[in-house]
């Protein structure tokens, strides 16, 4: 089982959804969005740019759900033109109750 932890900007968080739901995910075990990313801090919820989202999955589907995330989360930078993918993500392996990174 592996838990990933997220933060996408808040306007994304409905195409996540979306996208997750469109690629039949086996597993979803657990999908939270758990409060204001790190960007958002002093602000209000609702001005917050970023959410914190949680997903639990089965080990083979965390590739494919970290890929959905980084796509949903990119953008073209104007001045150099280079693909910046706007996110963090953090996955953690459970094993028997026990988590890593």
């Amino acid at each position: 089982m592996k838990r990933i932890e997220a933060l996408i900007p808040r306007d994304k968080l409905q195409r996540l959804v979306e996208e997750l739901e469109e690629n039949h995910f086996k597993d979803i075990v657990h999908f939270s969005v758990t409060g204001r990313g790190r960007a958002g801090h002093n602000l209000p919820a609702e001005q917050a740019p970023t959410e914190r989202v949680e997903l639990m999955v089965e080990n083979e589907e965390e590739k494919l759900a970290v890929n959905i995330i980084s796509r949903i989360c990119r953008r073209k930078d104007s001045d150099s033109g280079r693909i910046i993918i706007y996110s963090s993500v953090k996955v953690i392996t459970i094993h028997n109750g026990n988590e890593s990174l």
